[in-house]
């Protein structure tokens, strides 16, 4: 488990969100379940192979505004775990994000 902060000056992703990007190296056919949880705001969670294509993501699986996505990933690599907002409003605040 890792905790972070959304923040002013933190990356912007194309709908306007702050976003702090996690990398994950994994294995092919390797399953993993990943928690994304915020008392401060709605979590949005993507996960993007090393050509940056959108693999998997959600919004509330997770109970409440939390965020809760397992996925088999395809392909031995590097993956990233794109930790934002949902909505379009630059949303700041701290959070917890589990991989297993």
């Amino acid at each position: 488990m890792v905790r972070g902060e959304l923040a002013q000056g933190d990356q912007i992703m194309s709908d306007s969100t702050f976003a702090d990007v996690w990398e994950l190296a994994a294995t092919a056919g390797e399953r993993v379940a990943i928690d994304l949880r915020s008392d401060e705001f709605d979590t949005y969670l993507q996960v993007l192979d090393a050509s940056g294509t959108v693999i998997g993501e959600d919004d509330d699986s997770g109970g409440d505004l939390n965020s809760y996505l397992a996925i088999t990933l395809p392909a031995a690599g590097t993956y990233r775990i794109v930790v934002s907002s949902a909505g379009h409003e630059r949303r700041v605040g701290a959070y917890t994000l589990s991989v297993r």
